[in-house]
């Protein structure tokens, strides 16, 4: 029974929009996890939150951007 579930998984994971997803979790979440960081720092101000979520803005309009979609 095991085995049948671990080949579903298998094929699952050979397709091509498996690889996208983690791929693209993976460039968003990173870039949530560093604005993270840099908001939870002992020496933030607000104005290191406000660069910190503008940058965070244009990093993902650049990720959806097409050019750079087409390269991902």
């Amino acid at each position: 029974m095991g085995d049948i579930r671990a080949n579903g998984l298998h094929e699952q994971m050979n397709k091509f929009y498996f690889f996208f997803r983690l791929k693209l979790g993976y460039l968003l979440f990173s870039a949530t996890e560093k604005r993270s960081r840099i908001i939870q720092s002992s020496r933030c101000c607000l104005q290191d939150v406000f660069s910190s979520d503008e940058s965070l803005i244009r990093y993902v309009e650049r990720v959806r951007d097409d050019i750079n979609f087409k390269s991902f």
